[in-house]
């Protein structure tokens, strides 16, 4: 009796832990300390639960819409900050903002936030208002904190037991109940009464998988008429290739005892009856009926949600794909810029499905635009056609572009409607083409339009819609800003070839440094005056590189003077080769020190930048015997400012040498960028 008791035990506990790990929530740990990443996985491993880890703000989105995540832990530190001393109020202003933007792309996900920062024990209301679940701060302490998590995540798993089997019990406590003896037909009527009037799309299938009865609402969702899918089998619901998946899970599902339940539930594709596909959640869970195991099948029409998850993702790798050819824009030589933007049109095109992108450029001394870029998956192009588009004030396509409003236009329509008797500007050009349908978005500088960008579409029956003007509209403004910087940087390499031309051999005397043949320090004070001046104009950022070779010393006693000026001229054709653009300058500082002037790249930029050329120079491999690292490295100073005031020359000089003090004190081959930090 008692070996009889614990087997009983056993088999209890047992059912329970298969309950919990065929519902298994989905938990979602976005925690950078690595250590408390490991207590919350400890935790959550004790309830049977799916743990993902993650460390990168960015990946944040793509794994709540993926996983379909229940429950979300948040650190504090996933909030970016400019220093560590940010005021309390300000970090739960961001955190709050951080947690809007997660409700708005999974609403049903449940957030507990975890501080690392605050010793508040109670939610704050900015938090509360945003709708988080719970609050922990570390400071309560490891025991009382796991407690908490724990009670958090027991609570979890109950709610998505009852969530998850709420239908299925529904149906089972509801036959159960009917105990009166009847015969067969009697028996299968009842059920047939009942099972058709349960709420939502729910089927009865026998274990050969044959249907025996379908409730309304799934005839309806999936076409059929009354009674129709009774005695036809799954299989006939599903394509062969999915129809495996289905009876795999079928045969999973298994009902040992009425407290044992194995069941299941995945994604697939079930056909209507007029061959229609569409998207579903099946729920399989067995049971009993007629004195017969069996099964019980829900669908779930997860369309709407699946559109959701594909915009949302659709509109992550366009963001994703702009923010990659703002960054390449950036730091990219005058001379790949054409290169560069026909990759950008050509993949911007596929992306969104169009047949046609193209730019043109005003020429206000022609009175005209001219056709600067064009990708084109047809034959006819506008190159052949409208090259050069006179211009005419008084066409309304053009008035509208003059204003610099974007112009959603039916080329082929508005030529056949308007019988040529209006010129309109921009249709007469693009039907020739056979545009259906065109998006052109003006391009601008300082309130003044100088062209455009369009993209067109081919194909009847397409249409615009608002996410894809959106998205063009952010496209034009990248393009928009790298041509305005391509223009800048053009203007300062003609500033500095009109120097050398009206100076001649006494300017290249003067400005040049006689060793390494780059500007001199002379050259460089000139020049970064000029640029502080144009950053302040334009409110723009002003980066500058402090580099000194490590050891140079140990290297002229160990290979000569001569070796040590060969040293100097390598090092400084590696910095030539590594900064291209035209507003890029780079000079000899003086010794063994060379600096360099990146306008327009704010700390980031510049720094990923001065970290590219220091792993250039050390894996160039150039042999120093005297360094502890066996080769020649590099240590650098970075500062960057916006806006800067005229008289911050020397100011900017020295923050980046007091950066670079800083990369020589932690073990020099580094790139430190300045703070107000004390040394």
């Amino acid at each position: 009796m008692i070996a009889g008791k614990n087997n009983k035990k056993d088999s209890g506990a047992a059912s329970k832990a298969s309950s919990k790990r065929s519902l298994k929530p989905k938990i979602l740990i976005a925690e950078k300390d690595t250590a408390i990443q490991g207590l919350l996985a400890s935790q959550i491993n004790l309830q049977y639960c799916e743990s993902f880890t993650i460390n990168d703000g960015d990946e944040l989105t793509q794994q709540l819409i993926i996983n379909h995540i229940d429950l979300l832990f948040l650190s504090d530190s996933f909030i970016e900050v400019a220093n560590n001393d940010v005021h309390p109020q300000t970090l739960m202003n961001k955190l709050a903002a951080l947690i809007k933007r997660i409700k708005i792309v999974s609403a049903d996900t449940r957030i507990i936030v975890i501080s690392s920062k605050s010793s508040q024990n109670s939610i704050p209301g900015e938090l509360m208002e945003a709708g988080i679940s719970d609050y922990f701060s570390l400071a309560i302490g490891e025991q009382r904190f796991l407690a908490a998590v724990s009670s958090s995540l027991e609570l979890l798993v109950a709610k998505s037991q009852a969530k998850r089997t709420e239908g299925q019990n529904f149906i089972e406590q509801t036959l159960s109940s009917y105990k009166r003896p009847r015969r067969k037909t009697q028996n299968n009527q009842f059920i047939n009464r009942l099972i058709r009037n349960i709420p939502g799309n729910v089927l009865l299938v026998d274990k050969a998988h044959k249907i025996i009865v379908a409730n309304t609402s799934c005839e309806q969702f999936l076409g059929y008429g009354k009674k129709a899918l009774n005695g036809q089998f799954i299989k006939d619901l599903f394509s062969p290739k999915l129809y495996s998946e289905v009876s795999a899970g079928l045969s999973e599902v298994t009902l040992h005892s009425l407290d044992q339940i194995n069941e299941k539930d995945f994604e697939s594709i079930v056909i209507t009856y007029k061959g229609e596909g569409v998207p579903v959640r099946c729920f399989m869970r067995p049971m009993q009926f007629s004195g017969q195991p069996g099964y019980v099948l829900t669908l779930q029409d997860i369309t709407h949600s699946l559109d959701d998850k594909a915009s949302h993702v659709a509109q992550l790798k366009w963001q994703h794909h702009l923010n990659e050819f703002a960054k390449r824009f950036i730091s990219l030589p005058v001379n790949e810029f054409s290169k560069v933007i026909k990759e950008l049109l050509q993949t911007s095109a596929h992306f969104m499905g169009c047949e046609r992108v193209y730019i043109y450029r005003l020429d206000n001394a022609r009175r005209a635009a001219t056709l600067s870029y064009e990708w084109s998956a047809d034959k006819e192009t506008l190159k052949t056609f409208s090259r050069n588009i006179p211009i005419y004030p008084d066409a309304s396509e053009f008035q509208s572009l003059a204003e610099c409003r974007p112009l959603l236009l039916t080329p082929k329509y508005n030529v056949k409607i308007k019988q040529i008797t209006e010129n309109l500007g921009l249709s007469e050009h693009l039907a020739t083409v056979d545009a259906e349908s065109s998006f052109i978005v003006p391009l601008s500088h300082k309130s003044q339009v100088y062209g455009w960008v369009g993209f067109d579409i081919q194909r009847t029956g397409r249409h615009w819609q608002n996410e894809d003007m959106q998205n063009i509209e952010e496209l034009a403004k990248v393009i928009n800003q790298a041509i305005v910087r391509k223009k800048y940087e053009e203007m300062r390499q003609s500033t500095h070839l009109k120097l050398i031309e009206t100076h001649g051999k006494l300017s290249e005397q003067a400005y040049l440094d006689s060793l390494t043949k780059i500007a001199n320090r002379r050259y460089f004070d000139q020049v970064l005056r000029t640029e502080i001046g144009r950053a302040a104009r334009e409110n723009s950022h002003l980066s500058i590189m402090l580099c000194d070779i490590d050891n140079f010393k140990d290297y002229n006693d160990t290979y000569g003077h001569l070796g040590g000026d060969q040293c100097l001229q390598k090092v400084a054709r590696t910095l030539e080769s590594s900064f291209q653009r035209a507003a890029d300058f780079v000079a000899r500082f003086g010794g063994e020190e060379f600096v360099v002037i990146l306008p327009g790249l704010d700390m980031r930029g510049a720094f990923e930048a001065a970290d590219r050329m220091r792993r250039l120079l050390y894996e160039m491999n150039i042999p120093h015997t005297s360094s502890p690292l066996g080769r020649l490295t590099i240590s650098i100073g970075l500062t960057s400012v916006k806006s800067p005031a005229p008289e911050s020359a020397s100011e900017l000089i020295e923050k980046s040498d007091r950066a670079l003090y800083r990369a020589k004190y932690r073990g020099k081959n580094r790139v430190y960028a300045y703070t107000k930090k004390p040394l």
